[in-house]
Protein backbone atom coordinates (compact mmCIF):
# COMPACT_ATOMS: atom_id res chain seq x y z
CA UNK A 1 0.00 0.00 0.00
CA UNK A 2 1.53 3.55 -0.81
CA UNK A 3 1.07 6.64 0.88
CA UNK A 4 3.48 9.70 0.00
CA UNK A 5 4.02 10.80 4.13
CA UNK A 6 3.40 14.34 3.21
CA UNK A 7 0.41 14.19 6.09
CA UNK A 8 1.79 14.75 9.56
CA UNK A 9 -0.31 11.70 12.13
CA UNK A 10 -0.30 13.36 15.31
CA UNK A 11 -1.51 10.94 18.05
CA UNK A 12 -2.61 11.91 21.31
CA UNK A 13 -2.17 9.29 24.43
CA UNK A 14 -3.70 10.13 28.16
CA UNK A 15 -1.54 7.28 30.53
CA UNK A 16 -2.97 6.51 34.43
CA UNK A 17 -1.11 3.93 35.98
CA UNK A 18 -0.94 2.12 32.84
CA UNK A 19 2.88 0.72 33.78
CA UNK A 20 1.54 -3.24 32.55
CA UNK A 21 0.65 -2.43 29.32
CA UNK A 22 1.77 0.60 28.05
CA UNK A 23 5.50 -0.64 26.68
CA UNK A 24 2.93 -2.91 24.29
CA UNK A 25 1.07 0.07 22.39
CA UNK A 26 4.53 2.33 21.98
CA UNK A 27 6.28 -0.16 20.38
CA UNK A 28 3.28 -0.63 18.10
CA UNK A 29 3.40 3.27 16.98
CA UNK A 30 6.67 2.82 16.95
CA UNK A 31 6.37 0.09 14.39
CA UNK A 32 3.84 1.38 11.96
CA UNK A 33 4.35 1.10 8.34
CA UNK A 34 3.23 5.32 8.11
CA UNK A 35 6.22 7.27 9.74
CA UNK A 36 5.14 10.51 9.26
CA UNK A 37 3.57 10.81 12.85
CA UNK A 38 4.52 12.14 16.30
CA UNK A 39 3.15 11.04 19.55
CA UNK A 40 2.00 13.58 22.21
CA UNK A 41 1.66 12.26 25.67
CA UNK A 42 -0.09 13.46 28.84
CA UNK A 43 0.19 11.53 32.00
CA UNK A 44 -3.15 12.15 34.61
CA UNK A 45 -1.15 11.74 37.37
CA UNK A 46 0.15 8.39 37.77
CA UNK A 47 1.64 6.52 40.40
CA UNK A 48 3.13 3.40 39.47
CA UNK A 49 5.79 3.55 36.93
CA UNK A 50 4.30 4.80 33.90
CA UNK A 51 6.09 8.06 33.72
CA UNK A 52 9.36 6.38 33.45
CA UNK A 53 8.90 3.67 31.28
CA UNK A 54 7.31 6.82 29.44
CA UNK A 55 10.20 8.95 29.43
CA UNK A 56 12.82 6.47 28.30
CA UNK A 57 11.08 6.26 25.09
CA UNK A 58 11.22 10.38 24.71
CA UNK A 59 14.73 9.85 25.06
CA UNK A 60 15.11 7.54 22.52
CA UNK A 61 12.40 8.35 19.96
CA UNK A 62 12.82 12.43 18.67
CA UNK A 63 8.99 12.76 17.60
CA UNK A 64 7.53 11.13 20.75
CA UNK A 65 6.79 14.18 23.47
CA UNK A 66 5.67 13.75 26.86
CA UNK A 67 3.31 17.26 27.89
CA UNK A 68 4.04 18.72 30.78
CA UNK A 69 1.33 20.92 32.68
CA UNK A 70 0.26 22.17 36.03
CA UNK A 71 -1.91 19.91 37.61
CA UNK A 72 -1.27 18.19 40.34
CA UNK A 73 -4.22 15.94 40.84
CA UNK A 74 -5.70 13.36 38.55
CA UNK A 75 -8.31 15.01 35.73
CA UNK A 76 -9.66 11.94 34.26
CA UNK A 77 -9.95 10.60 31.14
CA UNK A 78 -12.06 12.89 29.23
CA UNK A 79 -10.75 15.97 30.69
CA UNK A 80 -7.01 14.71 30.03
CA UNK A 81 -7.65 14.19 26.25
CA UNK A 82 -9.35 17.83 26.20
CA UNK A 83 -5.78 18.81 27.80
CA UNK A 84 -3.76 17.02 24.61
CA UNK A 85 -6.34 18.94 22.67
CA UNK A 86 -6.06 21.74 23.53
CA UNK A 87 -2.47 21.48 23.19
CA UNK A 88 -2.30 20.56 19.77
CA UNK A 89 -4.57 23.68 18.69
CA UNK A 90 -2.32 25.73 20.44
CA UNK A 91 1.52 24.36 18.98
CA UNK A 92 0.32 22.87 15.75
CA UNK A 93 -1.93 25.56 14.37
CA UNK A 94 0.39 25.79 11.29
CA UNK A 95 1.07 21.93 10.20
CA UNK A 96 -1.76 20.28 8.04
CA UNK A 97 -2.25 17.19 10.22
CA UNK A 98 -4.64 14.57 10.96
CA UNK A 99 -5.08 13.68 14.91
CA UNK A 100 -5.24 9.85 15.79
CA UNK A 101 -6.44 8.89 19.65
CA UNK A 102 -4.81 6.10 21.35
CA UNK A 103 -4.98 4.18 24.42
CA UNK A 104 -2.48 3.22 26.84
CA UNK A 105 -3.24 -0.48 26.90
CA UNK A 106 -3.99 -1.64 22.92
CA UNK A 107 -1.74 -2.44 20.40
CA UNK A 108 -1.94 -1.41 16.70
CA UNK A 109 -1.89 -3.24 13.70
CA UNK A 110 1.20 -2.02 11.98
CA UNK A 111 -0.59 -0.76 8.85
CA UNK A 112 -3.56 1.16 11.41
CA UNK A 113 -2.04 5.03 10.17
CA UNK A 114 -1.79 4.16 6.83
CA UNK A 115 -4.98 2.44 5.97
CA UNK A 116 -6.85 5.78 8.23
CA UNK A 117 -5.04 8.57 6.34
CA UNK A 118 -5.22 7.13 2.92
CA UNK A 119 -9.27 6.71 3.46
CA UNK A 120 -9.20 10.28 5.53
CA UNK A 121 -7.40 11.76 2.81
CA UNK A 122 -9.71 9.97 -0.27
CA UNK A 123 -12.50 12.35 1.73
CA UNK A 124 -10.57 15.18 1.80
CA UNK A 125 -10.24 15.45 -1.28
CA UNK A 126 -13.59 14.51 -2.18
CA UNK A 127 -15.68 16.99 -0.01
CA UNK A 128 -13.48 19.38 0.98
CA UNK A 129 -10.27 20.00 3.88
CA UNK A 130 -12.87 22.28 5.45
CA UNK A 131 -15.31 19.61 6.51
CA UNK A 132 -15.11 18.15 9.61
CA UNK A 133 -14.45 14.54 8.69
CA UNK A 134 -14.09 11.34 11.45
CA UNK A 135 -13.57 7.71 10.39
CA UNK A 136 -13.40 5.02 13.09
CA UNK A 137 -12.68 1.40 12.34
CA UNK A 138 -13.17 -2.27 13.74
CA UNK A 139 -11.50 -4.08 16.23
CA UNK A 140 -10.20 -7.30 17.36
CA UNK A 141 -11.36 -7.76 21.00
CA UNK A 142 -8.73 -9.93 22.94
CA UNK A 143 -8.49 -11.04 26.54
CA UNK A 144 -5.45 -9.14 28.84
CA UNK A 145 -2.65 -11.27 27.21
CA UNK A 146 -3.77 -10.49 23.40
CA UNK A 147 -5.65 -13.83 23.52
CA UNK A 148 -8.48 -13.71 20.67
CA UNK A 149 -12.05 -13.06 21.97
CA UNK A 150 -14.21 -11.56 19.32
CA UNK A 151 -13.61 -10.81 16.06
CA UNK A 152 -15.30 -7.22 15.44
CA UNK A 153 -16.04 -4.42 18.90
CA UNK A 154 -18.94 -3.25 16.58
CA UNK A 155 -20.94 -6.81 16.37
CA UNK A 156 -19.55 -7.92 19.47
CA UNK A 157 -21.40 -4.80 20.97
CA UNK A 158 -24.87 -5.39 19.06
CA UNK A 159 -24.15 -1.97 17.78
CA UNK A 160 -26.34 -0.98 14.70
CA UNK A 161 -24.26 1.10 12.71
CA UNK A 162 -27.02 3.92 11.46
CA UNK A 163 -24.27 5.70 9.28
CA UNK A 164 -27.01 6.19 6.40
CA UNK A 165 -26.45 9.49 4.53
CA UNK A 166 -25.52 11.82 7.32
CA UNK A 167 -28.10 10.58 9.63
CA UNK A 168 -25.60 9.72 12.81
CA UNK A 169 -26.25 12.67 14.72
CA UNK A 170 -29.61 11.34 15.40
CA UNK A 171 -27.77 7.87 17.20
CA UNK A 172 -25.06 9.96 18.55
CA UNK A 173 -27.43 12.00 20.94
CA UNK A 174 -28.41 8.66 23.18
CA UNK A 175 -26.23 6.38 22.04
CA UNK A 176 -22.30 6.02 21.73
CA UNK A 177 -20.89 4.18 19.10
CA UNK A 178 -17.56 5.54 18.55
CA UNK A 179 -14.53 4.41 20.44
CA UNK A 180 -12.27 6.82 20.81
CA UNK A 181 -8.80 4.70 20.15
CA UNK A 182 -10.39 3.82 16.55
CA UNK A 183 -11.01 7.35 15.66
CA UNK A 184 -9.40 10.23 13.97
CA UNK A 185 -9.91 13.79 12.74
CA UNK A 186 -9.05 15.96 10.29
CA UNK A 187 -8.01 19.62 11.17
CA UNK A 188 -11.28 21.05 10.51
CA UNK A 189 -12.70 18.96 12.64
CA UNK A 190 -10.32 19.83 15.70
CA UNK A 191 -10.86 23.96 14.95
CA UNK A 192 -14.51 23.49 15.81
CA UNK A 193 -13.48 22.24 19.36
CA UNK A 194 -14.21 24.96 21.65
CA UNK A 195 -15.69 24.31 25.08
CA UNK A 196 -13.52 25.96 28.25
CA UNK A 197 -14.59 22.71 31.15
CA UNK A 198 -15.59 19.28 30.09
CA UNK A 199 -17.93 18.96 33.25
CA UNK A 200 -20.77 18.16 30.94
CA UNK A 201 -19.01 16.16 28.67
CA UNK A 202 -19.80 12.23 28.76
CA UNK A 203 -16.83 11.14 27.26
CA UNK A 204 -14.26 12.91 24.39
CA UNK A 205 -15.02 10.15 21.59
CA UNK A 206 -18.90 10.90 22.09
CA UNK A 207 -18.65 14.55 22.22
CA UNK A 208 -16.70 14.94 18.95
CA UNK A 209 -18.43 12.08 17.05
CA UNK A 210 -21.42 14.02 17.91
CA UNK A 211 -19.68 17.63 16.97
CA UNK A 212 -18.67 15.76 13.35
CA UNK A 213 -22.05 14.25 12.69
CA UNK A 214 -23.94 17.29 12.99
CA UNK A 215 -21.66 19.43 11.01
CA UNK A 216 -19.29 17.04 8.56
CA UNK A 217 -19.23 13.53 7.82
CA UNK A 218 -18.43 10.05 9.93
CA UNK A 219 -17.42 7.14 8.11
CA UNK A 220 -16.83 3.33 10.03
CA UNK A 221 -14.26 1.38 8.43
CA UNK A 222 -14.84 -2.33 8.76
CA UNK A 223 -11.34 -3.27 9.20
CA UNK A 224 -9.76 -4.55 12.73
CA UNK A 225 -6.74 -1.83 13.46
CA UNK A 226 -5.89 -2.86 16.34
CA UNK A 227 -6.24 -5.08 19.05
CA UNK A 228 -8.66 -3.97 21.90
CA UNK A 229 -7.53 -5.58 25.02
CA UNK A 230 -9.80 -6.75 27.96
CA UNK A 231 -8.54 -6.19 31.52
CA UNK A 232 -9.84 -5.40 35.15
CA UNK A 233 -8.66 -1.67 34.55
CA UNK A 234 -10.00 -0.60 31.37
CA UNK A 235 -11.56 2.79 31.68
CA UNK A 236 -14.50 0.87 29.40
CA UNK A 237 -14.86 -1.46 27.30
CA UNK A 238 -16.56 -4.06 25.40
CA UNK A 239 -19.59 -5.72 26.81
CA UNK A 240 -20.62 -9.06 25.38
CA UNK A 241 -24.62 -9.09 25.53
CA UNK A 242 -26.40 -12.62 25.72
CA UNK A 243 -29.88 -12.59 26.30
CA UNK A 244 -30.29 -12.57 30.23
CA UNK A 245 -27.92 -9.35 30.19
CA UNK A 246 -29.83 -8.01 27.47
CA UNK A 247 -32.76 -8.67 30.01
CA UNK A 248 -30.82 -6.83 33.09
CA UNK A 249 -29.78 -4.10 30.62
CA UNK A 250 -33.15 -3.36 29.43
CA UNK A 251 -34.84 -3.07 33.45
CA UNK A 252 -31.92 -1.19 34.32
CA UNK A 253 -32.60 1.03 31.48
CA UNK A 254 -35.46 2.21 32.59
CA UNK A 255 -34.22 2.81 36.21
CA UNK A 256 -31.04 4.59 34.97
CA UNK A 257 -33.05 6.66 32.01
CA UNK A 258 -33.53 10.04 34.34
CA UNK A 259 -30.41 10.35 34.79
CA UNK A 260 -28.24 9.07 31.81
CA UNK A 261 -30.69 11.15 29.41
CA UNK A 262 -29.86 14.19 31.48
CA UNK A 263 -26.32 13.51 30.61
CA UNK A 264 -26.94 13.10 27.41
CA UNK A 265 -28.77 16.70 27.12
CA UNK A 266 -26.52 18.79 28.77
CA UNK A 267 -24.00 17.11 26.74
CA UNK A 268 -25.92 17.98 23.33
CA UNK A 269 -26.00 21.63 25.35
CA UNK A 270 -22.60 22.05 25.32
CA UNK A 271 -22.49 21.07 21.36
CA UNK A 272 -25.07 23.39 20.91
CA UNK A 273 -22.37 26.54 21.97
CA UNK A 274 -20.66 25.56 19.07
CA UNK A 275 -23.50 24.30 16.58
CA UNK A 276 -25.88 27.31 16.80
CA UNK A 277 -23.27 28.98 14.41
CA UNK A 278 -23.76 26.26 12.04
CA UNK A 279 -26.73 26.32 9.57
CA UNK A 280 -27.79 23.15 8.24
CA UNK A 281 -30.31 20.39 8.35
CA UNK A 282 -28.33 18.19 10.91
CA UNK A 283 -27.82 20.63 13.69
CA UNK A 284 -31.39 22.27 12.86
CA UNK A 285 -33.36 18.90 14.16
CA UNK A 286 -30.70 18.58 16.87
CA UNK A 287 -31.17 22.20 18.05
CA UNK A 288 -35.00 21.64 17.70
CA UNK A 289 -34.53 18.31 19.97
CA UNK A 290 -32.71 20.44 22.82
CA UNK A 291 -35.75 22.95 22.99
CA UNK A 292 -38.63 19.82 23.03
CA UNK A 293 -36.85 18.82 26.34
CA UNK A 294 -37.04 22.89 27.41
CA UNK A 295 -40.68 23.10 27.25
CA UNK A 296 -42.88 21.96 29.75
CA UNK A 297 -43.96 17.99 29.62
CA UNK A 298 -47.16 17.92 28.08
CA UNK A 299 -45.16 20.18 24.77
CA UNK A 300 -43.08 17.56 24.48
CA UNK A 301 -45.83 15.16 23.92
CA UNK A 302 -46.84 17.02 21.72
CA UNK A 303 -43.27 17.57 19.77
CA UNK A 304 -43.28 13.74 19.77
CA UNK A 305 -43.75 13.01 15.94
CA UNK A 306 -41.73 15.68 14.90
CA UNK A 307 -38.95 13.52 16.28
CA UNK A 308 -40.43 10.35 15.32
CA UNK A 309 -38.53 8.15 13.42
CA UNK A 310 -35.84 8.60 16.14
CA UNK A 311 -36.05 5.08 17.81
CA UNK A 312 -35.17 3.17 14.18
CA UNK A 313 -31.39 4.70 14.72
CA UNK A 314 -31.12 2.98 18.19
CA UNK A 315 -32.79 -0.53 17.82
CA UNK A 316 -30.24 -3.08 17.15
CA UNK A 317 -33.16 -5.18 15.87
CA UNK A 318 -36.64 -5.00 15.39
CA UNK A 319 -38.00 -6.65 18.36
CA UNK A 320 -36.09 -4.19 20.68
CA UNK A 321 -37.48 -1.48 18.75
CA UNK A 322 -40.64 -1.22 20.94
CA UNK A 323 -38.60 -1.30 24.00
CA UNK A 324 -36.91 2.03 22.60
CA UNK A 325 -39.82 3.73 21.79
CA UNK A 326 -41.06 3.37 25.38
CA UNK A 327 -37.33 4.40 26.35
CA UNK A 328 -38.13 7.65 24.24
CA UNK A 329 -41.14 8.71 25.49
CA UNK A 330 -40.54 7.72 28.96
CA UNK A 331 -38.00 10.51 28.81
CA UNK A 332 -40.05 12.95 27.13
CA UNK A 333 -42.40 12.29 30.45
CA UNK A 334 -39.75 11.82 33.41
CA UNK A 335 -37.13 14.30 32.80
CA UNK A 336 -37.81 17.39 34.98
CA UNK A 337 -38.76 20.71 32.90
CA UNK A 338 -36.16 23.29 32.42
CA UNK A 339 -33.47 20.51 33.19
CA UNK A 340 -31.14 21.71 30.42
CA UNK A 341 -31.49 25.67 30.57
CA UNK A 342 -31.09 27.78 27.80
CA UNK A 343 -28.17 27.70 25.79
CA UNK A 344 -27.80 31.30 25.91
CA UNK A 345 -27.57 30.83 29.18
CA UNK A 346 -24.56 28.01 29.12
CA UNK A 347 -23.08 30.71 26.66
CA UNK A 348 -23.03 33.03 29.18
CA UNK A 349 -21.54 31.34 32.12
CA UNK A 350 -19.01 29.71 29.37
CA UNK A 351 -17.57 33.20 28.90
CA UNK A 352 -17.37 33.80 33.19
CA UNK A 353 -14.60 30.78 32.90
Amino acid sequence: MNNNNTTLALILLSTFNGQKYIRDQLDSIVKQSYKNWRLIIRDDCSTDNTVSILNEYVSEFDNIELMTDTYTENLNVCSSYFELVYFVKEHYQNEDYILFFCDQDDVWSIDKLEISLLKINELESKYSKKLPLLIHHNVTVTDESLNFISKGFINYRSYKISLQKNQAYKCLVFQNFITGCTMCINKAAVNIISLKNTRDIIMHDWYLGLLVAATGRIVFLDESLLFYRQHNNNALGATFYNFKSKFYNFINSFHNINKDMVKCLHQLNVCSTILINVNNANVLWLLNLLDIYKKNKLSRMTSLFYLGNYPKFLAGRKIFRFYWIILWIMSLIIIPNNIIGNKTDYIAEESKK
